[in-house]
């Protein structure tokens, strides 16, 4: 956040980042809207009050990265599973 309080030339504490990171489930983007974040807890509420309208499952995360951590490991996982399946019909 140094950097970004330095571009914006407000202290950090004064900035509110949220995330909501995108995972790839084709066609259920507003379902797979859950897992949410923030760079401190006014951030993370002012997700939350969003994200509770449109979103019927909300995850919270400990931190912005942990978010993103979350979503890189369901998308691996989801790839992963695509793939085997395409090796084993070549292999067929």
């Amino acid at each position: 956040m140094p950097l970004l309080a330095q571009l914006s030339g407000k202290r950090e504490e004064n900035l509110f980042i949220s995330m909501c990171p995108e995972r790839t489930v084709e066609g259920k983007a507003l379902q797979e809207l859950m897992i949410i974040s923030g760079n401190n807890q006014t951030a993370l509420n002012m997700a939350r009050r969003l994200f509770e309208k449109i979103s019927p499952r909300i995850i919270e995360a400990q931190s912005l990265e942990e978010a993103e951590l979350a979503k890189l490991y369901c998308n691996t996982y989801r790839d992963i599973n695509f793939s085997v399946g395409n090796a084993f019909c070549l292999a067929a």
